[in-house]
This record gives structure tokens, C-alpha cells and sequence, in this order.
């Protein structure tokens, strides 16, 4: 296995401090830059409701609807995990410092798909912080990761764990504490393997979840899918009460939370 060169590590070190004080700083900022649509519960019908193909396609609703500084909830089969430093190309590297700080477009340009579409919404103000909803047996192995990790916080509610400055917190639908805010709400199709449209619901309205747009996934990039999960994700549609066509376009208004 070839070995990371010193530059390479050099960049990926600078590219991890680089997000980190890019975090901090929407952090700090964030309340008053928030970006919201109308919001309410899960059904409510002035909440945005979109399918769409891929967690890319995700990621293009929210910045084209101008979401900002945003909690995003994410339903889904596993956590989307992959390394930032091995997608940077060799030229950055070369050019470093200067062009690192053109990380958030090349990512959104060449590197956009279901790992890095999270990532991208971080780096870019979409995304504040993530909560990761996910089935027992991958928040189980979430959780057995952290183990070792400084910096984990484990509660009632699940694991906060951050990496290279990115707030995370992994939990379970039945453990769901839901943000004090309306939240930017991913349903990927993926979590339906093990799982039940009716049952996530119910977990969901228990929970007291909040949203001003939900986005639902076929996660067509997704290998391993077939018809139960397609299944599943058209019948939590109709529970929430999706437009077959995917609803109405979104479009974020205020910059407070209703």
C-alpha cells in the first residue's frame, strides 16, 4: 500500500484546520444568518416535501432554495463515510496554501455524490451541524468507533463525535432528541432495509421533530437496494403527505426560526 507523502499530509492537516476555523466561524454566526421556509410537523402541508435520485441531487435543492446555516437530520442505512485529503488533487497540493482555500468548490464541482454530499453542505454554510439517525446495528458500530476518540460525549440521546471540526451526533429514531429549531430533514431509502415506513413515522411525530423541508431518497447510488426499500420510502411519502412530482419548489425566507 503506497504511503502518504509528507505534502499529502501536510495539506491534510492544513485542509482539517482550514475546515475547523470555517466551522467555528458559521458556528458563531449562524444564528443570525439561519435561512428557514415555513416549518411545522412532518405532515403539515406548508412544509417543503421533495423525492429526489440521489443524495447530490439533495444537496442542489438545499443551496438552490438558499438554506443557511442549517441542522440537517439524516435518516439513513449507514453514516457516509470517506476521507477529504484523498480527493484533493495533486495540483492543490503543489499550490498549497492559497488554493485550499477553494476546497468548497471542488468538492461541489468534481466531488459531489452520496459520501461527500454532507460534507459539502458543511463547507459550503448549508450545514451547521448533523444529527445521524441510523438503525441499531450501524449506531452500534458508530458508537464502538468512537470508543477510543478524546472528544466523544455519549448521553441518553446518543454520540456527539466530532471529526476535523464537523459536529455529529449519532443516534437512534427510538433515541431521537430532536433540535430546538425546524430542521432540514434527509430520508434516505437505505434506512428502510431494516426498518418500516409506519415505524419511523410514529418515531418521528414522537419525537416532536420539526422540519421546513424534507427530502426523500431513492439513493440510487446506493448499492445493495431494491424493491422493499423503494417501497418503503413511496409509503413514508404518503404519510407526510408527498406530492408524487416531489411538491412544491423550496424556497427559504426568513433568517429566524418560526
Amino acid at each position: 500500500m503506497p504511503q502518504p507523502t509528507k505534502l499529502s499530509l501536510t495539506a491534510s492537516l492544513v485542509l482539517a484546520v482550514l475546515f475547523m476555523l470555517a466551522l467555528f466561524w458559521l458556528d458563531a454566526r449562524g444564528v443570525a444568518h439561519r435561512q428557514f421556509g415555513p416549518s411545522g410537523t412532518l405532515a403539515a402541508p406548508q412544509v417543503v416535501k421533495r423525492l429526489v435520485a440521489t443524495p447530490g441531487d439533495a444537496y442542489l435543492l438545499w443551496k438552490e432554495a438558499g438554506y443557511r446555516g442549517r441542522t440537517v437530520v439524516f435518516v439513513s442505512g449507514s453514516w457516509p463515510s470517506f476521507v477529504p485529503g484523498e480527493r484533493i488533487p495533486d495540483p492543490m497540493y503543489r499550490a498549497y496554501p492559497l488554493q485550499l482555500f477553494n476546497t468548497a468548490q471542488l468538492f461541489e464541482r468534481e466531488n459531489l455524490d452520496r459520501l461527500s454530499f454532507l460534507y459539502v453542505a458543511a463547507l459550503n454554510g448549508i450545514a451547521r451541524s448533523i444529527v445521524a439517525v441510523l438503525p441499531q446495528d450501524e449506531f452500534a458500530r458508530q458508537r464502538q468507533a468512537t470508543l477510543k476518540a478524546k472528544d466523544r460525549r455519549v448521553g441518553a440521546d446518543g454520540v456527539y463525535f466530532p471529526r476535523e471540526g464537523y459536529p455529529r451526533r449519532f443516534t437512534t429514531a427510538a433515541a431521537l432528541s430532536p433540535p430546538a429549531e425546524p430542521v432540514l430533514l434527509y430520508v434516505g431509502a437505505s434506512y428502510f432495509a431494516t426498518a418500516d415506513a409506519e415505524g419511523l413515522f410514529r418515531q418521528l411525530q414522537a419525537a416532536g421533530l420539526k422540519a421546513d423541508c424534507v427530502v426523500l431518497c431513492a439513493e440510487m447510488e446506493t448499492p445493495g437496494l431494491g424493491p422493499r426499500e423503494a417501497g418503503e420510502l413511496e409509503r413514508f411519502a404518503r404519510l407526510i403527505g408527498a406530492a408524487p412530482g416531489g411538491g412544491a419548489p423550496a424556497q427559504a425566507g426568513s433568517r429566524t426560526a418560526p
